[in-house]
C-alpha cells in the first residue's frame, strides 16, 4: 500500500484537538475533531485555543488576574453555571513543589480561592471520597465504603468492574445533581462515581457511562459543547472527571517522573478547558471548583501478623 506525506498527515491531525500554526487556514475534513479552518467560527466548531493560535489573542493562561466581584456572562446565561472537576490523586504536595511544571493550575492557584490540603474520609479510595464530596455525608452513611464491598444480607459483591457497580441498591443519600434537579435545574455529568447509575430512580439529565478509554480531550470538548446548548436545554451544574495522576501514581509511585509528566498533561487538559471557556466568553461566568479525592504516600514496607489469629466459619 502507498501512503505519501499528506495522508500520513492527515492521520495526524485528525487526532489533535488543537490549533497551531500549521493547521491554521487548514482545509475543513469530516475525520478531525475539530477545526482551524477560516470558517470555523462560522461552523461553530473550532479548536478550544483557535483564537489564540490563528488570531493572535492571548491564551488564557497568559493573561493577567482580574477581581471579578460579579459574574460576567454572555446574553443566554441568566444563571452563572458550576463545574466540579476532579483530578484523581492529586495531592496537595503536587502544587507546592511542582507548581513551576503546572502554569494553569498555577494560576487557577494564584488567581483563585484555594486551600492548602484537604482531608478525605476513610477509606481513603476513589468512590467513597468522590461520593462523600457530592453528598456531603461520610461513607458509613452513603454506603459508599470501599471500592470493593461484600453485601452479606443481598449475598452481592460491589466491585469498579462488575454490574453491581450500577445497582442503586448501594447508593444512598443524595448526590448534588439530583439536589440541583429537584431544585428545577440541569445536571451534566462527564463521569463521577455514582453519576451513570439511577440514584433515587433518576439520572443525570446528561451523563456518560464510565469508560475509561475515552481521551481526556473529548471530555472537555464536551463539557464545553454542553454549555453551547440552547439555554432550556444546558446544563446549570456539570462534573468532570480524570483519573490521573491517580492512575501514574499507582504505576510509577506518587514522587516519579511518570507522575510528573501525568501532571503536565493534566495542566494541559486543564488549559483546554480554560482556553475554550474564554472562546466562547465564558472564562468570567462559570463557576470552576477544582478537587482531588486523596492524595499518595510511599509505603517501604510492610509486615502482616498471623500468629495468634484464628479461622472463623461463618
Amino acid at each position: 500500500m502507498n501512503v505519501n506525506c499528506c495522508t500520513v498527515c492527515r492521520l495526524f491531525v485528525a487526532h489533535i484537538w488543537t490549533c497551531n500554526k500549521f493547521r491554521c487556514g487548514e482545509k475543513r475534513r469530516p475525520e478531525y475533531h475539530c477545526s482551524c479552518s477560516d470558517d470555523c467560527v462560522e461552523n461553530n466548531d473550532c479548536c478550544v485555543n483557535y483564537q489564540a493560535a490563528c488570531k493572535g489573542e492571548a491564551s488564557w493562561v497568559e493573561e493577567e488576574c482580574e477581581d471579578i466581584t460579579e459574574p460576567q456572562c454572555p446574553k443566554g446565561f441568566n444563571k452563572s453555571p458550576v463545574l466540579l472537576f476532579s483530578l484523581d490523586g492529586f495531592r496537595a504536595e503536587y502544587l507546592q513543589t511542582w507548581g513551576g511544571l503546572l502554569p494553569v493550575i498555577s494560576k487557577l492557584q494564584k488567581c483563585g480561592t484555594y486551600t492548602s490540603s484537604m482531608r478525605p474520609v476513610y477509606p481513603s479510595k476513589t468512590f467513597p471520597n468522590h461520593y462523600s464530596i457530592v453528598t456531603g455525608l461520610y461513607p458509613e452513611s452513603h454506603g459508599i465504603i470501599d471500592n470493593k464491598m461484600y453485601d452479606l444480607k443481598r449475598n452481592a459483591y460491589f466491585t469498579l468492574k462488575s454490574k453491581e457497580k450500577f445497582n442503586p441498591e448501594w447508593y444512598q443519600g443524595q448526590p448534588i445533581w439530583l439536589t440541583a434537579m429537584y431544585q428545577g435545574l440541569k445536571a451534566g455529568t462527564f463521569f463521577w462515581p455514582g453519576s451513570d447509575v439511577a440514584v433515587d430512580g433518576t439520572f443525570p439529565d446528561l451523563y456518560k457511562e464510565y469508560n475509561s478509554s475515552i481521551p481526556f480531550e473529548e471530555r472537555v470538548v464536551t463539557v464545553l459543547r454542553w454549555l453551547q446548548l440552547p439555554e432550556d436545554e444546558r446544563p446549570h451544574f456539570y462534573t468532570l472527571y480524570l483519573e490521573e495522576p491517580d492512575s501514574s501514581g499507582h504505576k510509577f509511585g506518587p514522587v516519579s517522573s511518570g507522575v510528573i509528566l501525568a501532571l503536565q498533561r493534566v495542566d494541559a487538559i486543564v488549559g483546554m478547558l480554560m482556553d475554550g471557556l474564554k472562546q466562547m466568553n465564558l472564562h468570567k461566568c462559570l463557576n470552576i471548583i477544582f478537587i482531588s479525592d486523596h492524595g499518595k504516600f510511599i509505603y517501604i514496607k510492610y509486615v502482616t501478623i498471623l500468629k495468634g489469629f484464628y479461622k472463623v466459619i461463618f
